[in-house]
């Protein structure tokens, strides 16, 4: 089956989580180009943020990205998630999982700007020093699942993995992975989690570790999740 499975037009990936009425996206950065439809993964898009743009607003849209996918992000508009109600699924384990790396600029970081945003299975890391956050947050009911967040490296290190906002009420973490090594030269991160005051959230059955000052904070509070 060269382009996998699907059941009335909804692919079958195992585990039941990926039922919907909306178009899947499949963005694969070896065999993808922009110039392809996306819709299976014989003809998969290139980059993340140009299947976002392919999705509709809160129609249960969902994007897959193949395993060995890796996209650099440099600046703040590479990977920008601007459309409401999207799911981005990563595929594979380990490190054939999807690989974001965010590189040369410390402001480079993946936006979350609207609402009901759900992110699983990626690994994201950092690659510049002193980069200011990861993932920044401003929107509601925003879910992390099953991803790794590397904030820091021998060298290098996020000042924050996630950032919300005050707005970006609901959050949802679960069974993440922040991690980096215990000696690094490079920044060391404040904090894993970042919050903002008045925002909600479930966190849980995550992995905190590497040189950092705390694990998960609410601006001078630490909390536990």
């Amino acid at each position: 089956f060269p382009s996998g499975i699907s059941s009335f037009g909804v692919p079958v990936l195992g585990g039941g989580s990926l039922v919907t009425t909306g178009k899947f996206f499949f963005v694969d950065s070896v065999t993808g180009s922009n110039g392809n439809s996306g819709l299976d993964s014989a003809h998969a898009l290139a980059t993340i943020d140009y299947a976002v743009g392919k999705c509709t607003a809160n129609k249960g849209d969902t994007i897959i990205v193949m395993p060995g996918h890796a996209e650099t992000i440099t600046n703040a508009t590479g990977l920008a998630i601007d459309v409401a109600g999207i799911k981005i699924v990563g595929l594979g384990q380990g490190r054939t999982r999807p690989v974001i790396t965010l590189a040369t600029n410390t402001t480079a970081n993946i936006p979350v700007t609207v609402a009901d945003v759900t992110i699983e299975n990626i690994v994201f890391v950092c690659a510049i020093d002193a980069q200011t956050a990861m993932i920044t947050v401003s929107a509601a009911d925003f879910s992390l699942f099953r991803c790794e967040l590397q904030t820091t490296s021998a060298t290098v290190g996020a000042v924050a993995g996630l950032l919300t906002a005050a707005t970006a009420t609901r959050l949802w973490v679960e069974s993440g992975v922040f991690y980096g090594p215990a000696v690094n030269t490079g920044t060391t991160t404040t904090a894993q989690i970042k919050h903002e005051v008045g925002v909600d959230y479930l966190i849980r059955n995550n992995v905190f570790t590497g040189k950092m000052t705390q694990a998960i904070t609410n601006v001078a509070t630490v909390l536990r999740g």
